[in-house]
């Protein structure tokens, strides 16, 4: 399989890869051969904050500069959790629960992101 990456907006990107969120919520499932594989986390170039931020922002305290239109390193998809299925303070209950695992820092790699998974 290919190397996948995801483009997320930031701070949600950078908490992932530092290991502070573990759950990514998508109004979508994963194909189910990504599951136990590692992908790449992309943030996105947008300049503005996600705007979910203001419900979790109390749980991680971003640098003032994050990286954004990069790959920031990769991380691994342990499992997948149907809508409502999984309680964290990260989780949305409409969404699909991405849980992550063993995130892997990389030296930002700029790069053009698209929506939903894309080949690096």
């Amino acid at each position: 399989m290919p190397l996948l990456a995801l483009t997320i907006k930031q701070p949600f990107a950078s908490a992932i890869i530092v290991g502070t969120k573990t759950i990514e919520n998508r109004t979508w499932s994963p194909p189910t051969a990504l599951v136990g594989k590692w992908f790449a986390i992309h943030a996105a170039s947008d300049r503005r904050d996600h705007p979910g931020w203001a419900r979790v922002g109390h749980l991680w305290r971003p640098p003032d500069d994050l990286p954004r239109g990069a790959i920031l390193g990769l991380v691994r998809l342990v499992a997948v959790h149907p809508p409502g299925q999984h309680q964290t303070p990260w989780s949305l209950p409409d969404c699909f629960g991405w849980e992550l695992a063993d995130p892997e820092i990389w030296d930002p790699v700029m790069a053009t992101g698209r929506l939903g998974l894309w080949r690096v």
